[in-house]
């Protein structure tokens, strides 16, 4: 099944019509920055990320 050359356009024109929208994004709680990186991690407690999660309860909630 082809795209039709309009909807191809339609589709690449969506980061442009956000980025126009848009005038600031929110920067990453701290939290959020430092569960990202312990996540990254092979060897990770439960206990680890617990002690992250309890800095940001907005956080834990939307994980949750």
């Amino acid at each position: 099944m082809a795209i039709s050359a309009e909807k191809t356009q339609t589709i690449s024109d969506i980061p442009n019509k956000i980025l126009e929208t848009v005038s600031a994004f929110p920067s990453m709680p701290k939290a959020g920055i430092k569960l990202r990186a312990l996540l990254s991690e092979k060897n990770v407690s439960i206990d680890e990320i617990e002690r992250i999660m309890r800095q940001d309860p907005g956080l834990a909630a939307n994980v949750l």
